[in-house]
């Protein structure tokens, strides 16, 4: 992070500042403009306890990083490993007013998740060079699919002719696999392998990451993939032993259900208040679903604006 971006960052925030509704600061982005994607929206969120920001138009833009940090190799911090502590934070800002290369928390290993090993002839789809699975890769850019989701959750397909026409989403959580769901590229039909449950939430893991940016829970896979990894999916409504697991995440959440399961996303949030949690409710346009929202008005709605 050079002081050229800090600048820029404080400039935005003076001119263009706005509050969220969970205490974000929301401003224009300057780095949309740098590349030519001026936005009327504040697509920029900062937070000004401990200089978290991310432009969540992601699909142009998408910088992030802290404040005051910067990654060992030169680059911008990620969201999840810039400082959690406004004493981290203030000691990197020291660091920096001394002429000083501030510290930070190394970025966290990545894991290598397994190869699906129930389902015969499973291949991941390399988003890079599909080959034969040009049409799988079509079908999940057309459902707004980044390529680095497709990568790093691990979707795939099956060249046993049982299983043409699916996409194959494994479903991992702390390493380990427990199954599968297959998506059919032409009818709206899902097949699960044998054993998975719902109760394995689709991105579980980003429960656990001790954060103060929200965690959207939703009904199905593909209105979590295309804002991956900010959604977590219950595959349905969620159930009551999904609602314990959640209760147990470390940053707040926002329940971002269908617009037909308002009601039930206030009675779940409504439960998880009970227990403690920062928790909000995403309020959709009637007809809309999550996987259809661009990514500024997820962000919108993540930060507790209006759909």
């Amino acid at each position: 992070m050079s002081k050229q971006h800090v600048r820029q960052v404080v400039a935005a925030l003076a001119e263009t500042a706005s509050m969220s509704g969970s205490g974000w600061v929301r401003v224009h982005c300057p780095f949309c403009e740098e590349s030519g994607h001026r936005s009327t929206s504040k697509n920029l969120a900062i937070n000004p306890e401990t200089g978290y920001f991310r432009c969540w138009r992601w699909e142009w833009c998408g910088t992030k990083g802290n404040m005051f940090g910067r990654a060992g190799d030169g680059s911008v911090l990620s969201l999840d490993y810039a400082p959690l502590s406004v004493e981290d934070v203030l000691h990197a800002a020291q660091q920096v007013m001394e002429g000083k290369e501030p510290t930070t928390r190394a970025a966290a290993p990545v894991v290598k998740k397994p190869v699906v090993q129930d389902l015969p002839g499973f291949h991941p789809i390399d988003p890079a060079a599909p080959g034969v699975a040009t049409s799988h890769l079509m079908y999940l850019l057309k459902r707004r699919v980044p390529r680095q989701a497709i990568k790093s959750v691990g979707i795939g397909y099956s060249t046993d002719s049982r299983w043409a026409g699916y996409v194959i989403i494994p479903i991992v959580n702390s390493g380990e696999y427990y199954g599968f769901v297959a998506r059919n590229m032409v009818e709206k039909r899902y097949k699960n392998s044998a054993g998975y449950t719902r109760e394995n939430l689709f991105n579980r893991d980003a429960l656990s990451e001790e954060t103060d940016v929200p965690i959207a829970i939703v009904e199905g896979l593909f209105d979590a993939l295309p804002h991956w990894p900010y959604a977590v999916a219950c595959n349905g409504k969620p159930t009551d032993a999904q609602l314990e697991v959640i209760a147990k995440a470390k940053r707040p959440i926002c329940m971002m259900l269908d617009a037909d399961a308002q009601l039930v996303g206030d009675m779940a949030a409504l439960r998880l208040r009970m227990r403690g949690k920062e928790v909000h409710t995403a309020k959709l346009a009637p007809g809309t679903d999550p996987g259809e929202l661009s990514s500024e008005q997820f962000a919108d709605l993540l930060f507790g604006g209006a759909s």
